[in-house]
């Protein structure tokens, strides 16, 4: 039976991997990646719903471009806790990149200032829009 669940559970966590090495075609799948990137390593959320738009850039192949900048909007809690989920959102993305993408799209956004919208639900819920 152990060994069943194990397997199962190597099973999964092989497919989420392949899954997200597919590189992004446009933006809708580069937001899918930097969604997936903040499940796995969730940031510190305020009691309230909170949100933040994140500044960055990227590079063709995927690497950053210097660190990324948080405008954190609608948080409503101490001056502490809003600093800390903005530490948080940067260092959730900074250990997910290289993002892979397509040549078509890292051509396109290679060098430009890229601006997601992020929301968070108490629940952990993450939601990311370009």
């Amino acid at each position: 039976m152990m060994r069943a669940a194990a397997l199962a559970f190597l099973l999964c966590a092989s497919a989420n991997s392949a899954s997200a090495q597919q590189p992004a075609a446009n933006m809708r799948d580069l937001s899918a990646l930097i969604r997936m990137c903040l499940d796995r390593a969730p940031p510190v959320t305020p009691p309230t719903v909170s949100q933040a738009r994140m500044l960055f850039s990227l590079r063709r192949n995927g690497t950053l471009m210097g660190d990324p900048r948080v405008l954190v909007t609608n948080v409503d809690a101490a001056p502490a806790l809003t600093d800390a989920f903005a530490r948080s959102l940067v260092s959730a993305v900074k250990a997910c990149a290289p993002f892979p993408m397509d040549y078509k799209l890292a051509g396109a956004v290679a060098g430009r200032l890229l601006t997601f919208r992020m929301s968070f639900k108490p629940n952990g819920k993450a939601g990311v829009d370009i």
